[in-house]
């Protein structure tokens, strides 16, 4: 599917073989030497889950949970959450230790590739990525031209509908944004009155914040969402999650390279 072949969950994945087949085959001449030691086959899953990319619940003991983690919990109970700030805090790890086991029932969506205007797309690149879902589950199809049903009867298979959209495109254009949030939020509006029942949780992620005005589906959005900032890493968290690390059983090398980094680390 499109998200996959954006953000491959494994090196094993054929998105990422395929890609790291045609740079072996046309730039390797052109690569810098390797500043990692050489890892074990036996080694490599230890390795990827003591330093993983983007949080899975098999990553859940390398994971250092920060205040953050505990708000954005608190938060989830009562209404869908907004993520935003700056590239390299970890929103989007956050956001799926949010989801924590049911993780695997949570719809994925990734924004980075869609078509601009994002407002006249968004509601299609959720479609596809329901119908995907249904598809790589070999599951009936849910498609019936109402999409809020359609999710509707998805998180009804779970008792509870998970929504991840990452990569949202927030600019500088008003009515864009602002058109962004009424469709998400119409669409979350919708999905209650046809189940009232059923506990959604959408959880939206972006690099700017999203400006709210009171005609963003009347007064809705400000009622189901609520917009959170991740922090940047502080140096007591890196410090820890150094000790996270070193405390696993990766080659030790490996440890002192991230102990390294974390000390190169501004303090400010």
């Amino acid at each position: 599917s499109h998200s996959s072949i954006v953000k491959p969950e494994t090196i094993d994945h054929p998105s990422y073989q395929l890609l790291a087949s045609f740079c072996e085959e046309h730039f390797r001449s052109h690569f810098a030497i390797a500043r990692m030691p050489a890892i074990k086959n036996s080694e490599a899953k230890t390795l990827s889950l003591a330093l993983f990319d983007v949080y899975h619940p098999d990553c859940d003991p390398y994971y250092l949970s920060r205040p953050i983690d505990k708000i954005s919990s608190q938060t989830a109970r009562f209404r869908s959450i907004w993520f935003y700030g700056e590239s390299g805090v970890g929103k989007t790890s956050v956001a799926r230790k949010l989801f924590g086991k049911s993780l695997e029932e949570t719809i994925n969506i990734y924004l980075a590739n869609c078509d601009l205007p994002l407002s006249e797309n968004l509601i299609n690149e959720i479609g596809h990525a329901i119908r995907d879902r249904c598809e790589s589950q070999n599951a009936n199809s849910t498609e019936s031209g109402n999409l809020a049903l359609e999710l509707s009867n998805f998180g009804n298979q779970f008792g509870q509908l998970n929504i991840l959209i990452d990569e949202v495109s927030i600019g500088t254009n008003e009515s864009e944004n602002q058109s962004i949030l009424q469709r998400i939020s119409h669409l979350l509006h919708e999905i209650k009155v046809i189940n009232s029942k059923i506990n959604v949780l959408i959880v939206l992620i972006s690099l700017n914040k999203p400006a709210v005005k009171d005609d963003a589906y009347p007064g809705k959005f400000t009622e189901f969402f609520q917009i959170i900032k991740i922090p940047k890493w502080q140096p007591n968290e890196l410090r820890s999650l150094a000790n996270v690390i070193g405390n696993s059983d990766i080659d030790a090398n490996i440890s002192d390279i991230a102990n390294k980094a974390i000390s190169e680390f501004p303090s400010t």
